[in-house]
């Protein structure tokens, strides 16, 4: 009798049983999908060049003193692509916000800033490990990416 009632009262507050838990996760999961998948193609090509630069700033490090692969370089690789993924989504929550679109947007440049980093990271790395200086070459082709200093 008590078991019944009890299922009852529960209906009366619940009607779906629990369903609606999953609805309003289903509606959660999708609202950050929407917002996320623009920028997927962003996003993943900034977690493979952050983790090819770390796989390749470990052998450049130990092919120059013998470091070994530790779990504070992956702790801040972890928080590098976390940043950046950060940034990424905060420039394109501006762009929605303000109707940027196209090659002005606040993504595309956030994103072009930070592909290019570590694109010449890759390259300093691959320099370090192979002897070759793919990192000059690429300076001198493109001389905005050297960095400014005192003797310019």
């Amino acid at each position: 009798m008590f078991s019944n009632c009890k299922r009852i009262a529960l209906a009366a507050i619940d009607p779906t049983n629990g369903a609606w838990l999953a609805q309003l996760a289903g509606i959660g999961i999708a609202a950050v999908s929407s917002f996320v998948m623009p920028v997927k193609t962003y996003l993943l090509c900034i977690v493979g060049l952050v983790l090819v630069d770390m796989y390749t700033g470990w052998r450049a490090a130990n092919k120059k003193s013998g470091a070994s692969f530790n779990s504070k370089g992956m702790g801040t690789t972890i928080e590098k692509v976390m940043l950046y993924m950060l940034a990424v989504l905060i420039c394109h929550g501006v762009d929605i916000s303000f109707a940027l679109e196209g090659i002005a947007s606040c993504t595309y440049a956030a994103a072009g800033l930070i592909t290019g980093r570590e694109l010449l990271s890759n390259l300093e790395n691959i320099d370090a490990i192979t002897g070759m200086n793919l990192a000059q070459r690429v300076r001198d082709a493109f001389p905005f990416l050297r960095p400014k200093g005192p003797q310019d």
